[in-house]
């Protein structure tokens, strides 16, 4: 699923920063990123049941690598920046929402930000928190990376997918309408917090989650007649196509909304397709790896790009920001890369 995974990575950096091409990508991000926690859901349980039956211990040890090192290495890189800019100018290095706080700021909310940029685990709760008690209109997030928030609620579902897999398929459903009910729920009492209870509350985006789950159980079901082996793979390069289209030009669709439940529904059921399609390709599981890094980097490179933006034009500014993002993202697979040989030698 690489290039919908690096599909979706684009549409959050046109999301924050303008159209790319001039394709308005969808979801104004929000989409993207729920789409993230389907893939998610769709991988864990496929990696659970083949690759780490029986080893849960090692699926943990692995999704620790996966995200954290990463993330740690670019985080520590801003936070220096932003502190040595801060040191050397008198002025905040930020695009708004990066490390900044009001004059509202309690010792409580400094510990809460401290654990959370290092372990991650409770920035998605900071966030309704903060929302909730400022009526939505704080930029007090005091997260040195934004978007690790989802990193968070991804934390949270590792955590606690291998028990979710112990149970019954009908269990596993049960689980999904649950989520379901607690979304629509919140949907309709939240109010000016719909954002908060539907985007970043837990209990709300694991139908995403149990979505994805859905779906692999169904790509299981699929397998087991001879016509999905033989035309699974080759539709599911169309699929593939159509998905990556279909997020790029989402936004000049008349007949789909925002937060369009037949998007999500298309996912689940195209998913067993696209796996079948790209799990034997090495480009699209090499261009998947980019994913993530450019989910992170985007606002790490606009946050250094602030202080400059008077030197590039506003029309050029998505431009730079992607190439930027994507070259950053290099160095980091690269670093990383060997950070996780250097760790599976000593082990």
């Amino acid at each position: 699923m690489g290039f919908i995974r690096v599909a979706l990575a684009v549409a959050v950096i046109v999301a924050h920063f303008g159209p790319l091409l001039g394709l308005p990508f969808f979801g104004a991000g929000v989409m993207a990123v729920e789409a993230f926690f389907m893939i998610s859901g769709f991988y864990m349980a496929l990696i659970l049941t083949t690759r780490y039956r029986g080893h849960i211990k090692e699926f943990y040890i692995n999704r620790f690598l996966r995200i954290y090192p990463i993330y740690w290495i670019l985080a520590i890189a801003l936070a220096t920046l932003i502190v040595g800019y801060w040191a050397t100018t008198n002025r905040t290095l930020s695009v708004g929402y990066t490390l900044t706080h009001d004059r509202s700021t309690r010792p409580v909310d400094w510990l809460w930000m401290a654990f959370s940029n290092v372990a991650i685990f409770g920035s998605d709760l900071r966030l309704v928190y903060e929302n909730v008690r400022s009526h939505g209109t704080s930029t007090n997030t005091l997260l040195v990376l934004p978007q690790v928030w989802s990193l968070g609620t991804e934390v949270l579902f590792y955590l606690a997918v291998p028990l979710v897999l112990r149970l019954r398929v009908r269990a596993q459903v049960g689980l999904f309408v649950a989520a379901l009910a607690v979304r629509l729920l919140v949907s309709g009492l939240a109010g000016w917090h719909w954002t908060v209870w539907t985007y970043y509350f837990p209990p709300a985006t694991a139908v995403y989650f149990m979505g994805g789950v859905l779906a692999y159980h169904l790509m299981v079901a699929l397998e087991r007649h001879n016509w999905f082996s033989a035309w699974a793979p080759i539709a599911g390069w169309a699929v593939i196509a159509a998905i990556v289209a279909l997020i790029a030009v989402y936004g000049w669709l008349p007949f789909m909304v925002f937060n369009d439940w037949r998007a999500f529904v298309g996912f689940g059921l195209a998913f067993p397709f696209v796996f079948s399609a790209s799990r034997s390709s090495p480009f699209d599981q090499a261009l998947g790896a980019y994913s993530y890094p450019l989910y992170l980097t985007h606002a790490a490179i606009a946050t250094v790009y602030a202080p400059l933006r008077h030197l590039i034009p506003e029309p050029a500014k998505i431009y730079v920001i992607t190439v930027a993002s994507i070259a950053a993202s290099c160095v980091l697979l690269r670093v990383d890369g060997r950070l996780q040989r250097r760790f599976k030698r000593r082990v």
